[in-house]
């Protein structure tokens, strides 16, 4: 079951595993959570909108320039709009677009690229500008931290909307400072992975933004706000400060999709309050799904209700996975003043999937007046602040493209109760099926009726689950001292399972472990079969009757240095079938009981395997090998040394020469890629990791057939110890290519005096 079905009344929309939505009903249907109608610069434009759209100045060429001329001319004959037609436009300067003026692009086959690692595209140079239908590129939709460059930025202007865009490959897809007012809908932003900074939308200095029905994936932060910067002094150069008087930042976030943002370094929160934002925020009727941290709040009052968090996830194994977390903290480890998370009401959330041992629903530290569900947690009680703080209600913009607000205290919801039935597609009761709304679980009896006693106002859906039936979320309206009254019906499950993560987890010579997971509990089998020929191999890991989710395979009684291909295949309760591409895996060479002498095994990122082994040598009987096994997050950096050494430590390494000129030659083979070649020295005979210099030699590229090898080096002045490492290093690698790395007959001298000879793969 790889979808989630959102039911509001007889209308449905699906929400994929992959974060896209597709309609499945009327135009106006609005899902219990998620985003409400298309998302992405390909939507159609209303009836309303081609009509207002209908004069407008086309650019005339494909630059910022020609853009700016556009807004330029559109401002001097009173036209609303400037088009830009489909093509790629490269802007090497940011267009300031008028108060008043719409940039309208032709879907995403308008593309705007930033010209180089420093450009910002759109600036809003007056209030009520528009950005709509766009795809906007910048500089790197990698970590790189060159990347600079902005999309749309909001300083200071009011009613700005950016709707219907692509973002992708910005420090700042958006930014909103200055008291600035604006709405961020239905946009798709995504691959925003700059280290340090990586912000879909960014709110600070009294913005307040409404940010609705939009899709966000691989971003570092979905969402970061802050407060004021302060520049007045070298000593508090961007410190974060709470200006009295100065507008607080607020936001609203509603009716998102957040998807994974694992390509980023350490899989950050997606949706975070810095300390120094002191305002007030919401979180309502989002879904935040395969991702390690949905919400951080460390600053400021707000509410936070009705969400939907489900499929926990990381490829950080050692940062926890985490739903919802309250705590003052730092900024970039500087202390501001005065901040603190106070006064926060969090209600009704529901966790689907969240049986991880590392998942924690909520972590809670250091902070004031924090609710769950109706319950002061003790630990943050406190009588400084009676009354929560006033907090701006966002309407939407309305055809008039003004964003209003109410100012008002938040007024705890009341409690009332909902009781009904659940049924099959053919109207016979579902024994056995589990709801759930908000933290409170309810089962179905045999007559398939439940009910639940206490319901929150807040509570805005509720969720049903039955092996076999599609997920099911309707939407509940609950009033305080009354019971509503729910009858559902249940689909046949006829959705594939997700199969995701399938991985090796261990290797030798003669057997492989490979783990994968599914999206909803199934069963498992997988099949693999030698690439040189041979019958094909099928075994179990979990009956269709005994589904998990979490799985782990061990295949036996394999060759060593064999290539396999193998599938993996995941049947759910319903009888739907997943099954994988197929995958090569090769395993490693069968190993000497005797290591070769006077090497060593380095390790940085992933798994490898090294030894000597008698297969084919060079020459005599033995030859040293590595083998690539896994890699750690998509890095793999592991190593062959010559020298008693890890790597990092090197007291048994070989004594050295300082300054003298070293000569090597060694064989290779090999399927791995390029090798590094690195000298590495210490200069005490202690040789500790802390003392370790590091220099990089000619890399080489090892073929499948044997290959001679020969440079050499000049030993670093002071040096005391040394080793010479053969390094494999890899960013994005994938298991199932990995490949091994054969070295026979190493000989180093300095001059006549002979260093190493064979390099020990001989006894």
């Amino acid at each position: 079951m790889s979808c989630l079905r959102l039911t509001a009344v007889s209308l449905s929309l699906t929400l994929c595993a992959s974060g896209f939505l597709a309609a499945e009903a009327a135009p106006g249907f609005e899902p219990v959570v998620g985003p409400r109608g298309l998302v992405g610069p390909d939507a159609p434009l209303s009836d309303a909108e081609q009509r207002a759209f209908a004069r407008r100045v086309p650019a005339e060429g494909r630059t910022a320039a020609a853009v700016q001329a556009a807004c330029a001319q559109a401002v001097a004959k009173t036209v609303g709009a400037v088009f830009l037609p489909a093509g790629e436009y490269t802007f090497e300067v940011e267009v300031a677009v008028p108060a008043g003026i719409t940039v309208l692009g032709e879907g995403a086959k308008t593309v705007v690229r930033a010209k180089d690692s420093q450009s910002h595209l759109f600036r809003a140079d007056g209030d009520r500008a528009r950005f709509t239908r766009m795809r906007l590129l910048g500089a790197s939709a990698t970590r790189s931290t060159e990347n600079e460059t902005y999309g749309i930025t909001v300083d200071g202007k009011r009613d700005v909307r950016i709707d219907h865009c692509e973002l992708l490959g910005f420090s700042y897809a958006t930014d909103f400072a200055a008291e600035a007012t604006a709405q961020v809908d239905h946009c798709a932003i995504h691959h925003n992975l700059r280290d340090g900074l990586g912000y879909g939308v960014a709110i600070y200095s009294g913005a307040y933004v409404l940010v609705t029905d939009n899709d966000f994936s691989q971003n570092r932060h979905s969402l970061a706000s802050n407060g004021a910067l302060d520049w007045s002094s070298p000593e508090r150069l961007g410190h974060y400060v709470h200006k009295p008087g100065v507008r607080k930042t607020h936001w609203a976030f509603v009716h998102n999709h957040v998807g994974s943002n694992d390509l980023t370094e350490y899989e950050m929160v997606t949706v975070d309050t810095h300390p120094g934002m002191d305002g007030t925020f919401l979180v309502e009727a989002n879904v935040f799904e395969g991702l390690r941290h949905a919400v951080g709040i460390r600053d400021g009052a707000g509410v936070i209700r009705g969400n939907l968090l489900r499929d926990f996830r990381t490829i950080t194994a050692f940062r926890q996975l985490v739903g919802i977390s309250v705590a003052y903290g730092t900024h970039n480890n500087v202390a501001v003043e005065g901040c603190m998370p106070h006064d926060i009401e969090v209600a009704e959330n529901t966790f689907l999937d969240a049986g991880n041992p590392k998942f924690e629903k909520y972590q809670v530290g250091r902070a004031e007046n924090i609710t769950i569900d109706g319950a002061l947690l003790p630990t943050t009680r406190t009588e400084s602040r009676v009354q929560p703080p006033p907090m701006p209600w966002l309407a939407p913009m309305g055809d008039d493209g003004r964003l209003t607000w109410q100012e008002a205290g938040y007024v705890a919801p009341g409690t009332g109760s909902v009781a009904g039935t659940v049924s099959d597609a053919d109207g016979h009761p579902v024994a056995g099926a589990e709801l759930l709304v908000g933290e409170r679980l309810a089962a179905t009896d045999a007559e398939g009726r439940f009910a639940f006693p206490a319901v929150s106002e807040a509570a805005a859906f509720v969720a049903v689950r039955r092996p076999g039936f599609e997920l099911e979320l309707v939407g509940l309206r609950v009033e305080a001292g009354r019971q509503a009254t729910l009858n559902v019906r249940l689909r046949l499950d006829r959705t594939k399972s997700v199969l995701s993560a399938v991985r090796l987890v261990a290797l030798s010579h003669h057997s492989a472990t490979v783990a994968w997971e599914t999206s909803e509990p199934t069963g498992g089998e997988v099949t693999w079969s030698s690439a040189a020929g041979g019958q094909a191999v099928t075994a179990v890991e979990a009956p269709v009757d005994k589904p998990r989710t979490a799985h782990t395979l061990e295949l036996p009684d394999l060759q060593p240095a064999a290539t396999y291909r193998l599938r993996v295949k995941a049947t759910d309760l319903a009888g739907n079938v997943t099954t994988s591409d197929e995958i090569v895996l090769a395993t490693a060479p069968a190993p000497d009981p005797v290591p070769p002498v006077g090497w060593g095994y380095y390790v940085g990122a992933g798994v490898g395997l090294w030894g000597r082994t008698a297969q084919t040598a060079h020459s005599g009987a033995h030859r040293v090998f590595l083998k690539a096994v896994a890699p750690d997050g998509g890095a793999l950096n592991v190593a062959l040394v010559v020298g008693e050494s890890d790597g990092y430590t090197g007291a048994k390494a070989m004594p050295a020469v300082a300054g003298a000129t070293y000569r090597y030659t060694f064989w290779a083979k090999g399927d791995i890629g390029d090798v590094g070649l690195l000298l590495m020295t210490w200069q005490t005979a202690a040789a500790e990791h802390k003392d370790r210099q590091e220099a990089r030699l000619t890399a080489f590229s090892p073929a499948p057939e044997w290959k001679p090898f020969a440079g050499s080096f000049t030993m670093p002045p002071g040096a005391n110890r040394f080793a010479l490492l053969f390094q494999v290093y890899r960013e994005g690698a994938r298991w199932e290519e990995l490949g091994a790395l054969y070295v026979d007959d190493l000989e180093m001298s300095t001059g006549q005096v002979a260093v190493v000879r064979n390099g020990g793969a001989e006894d």
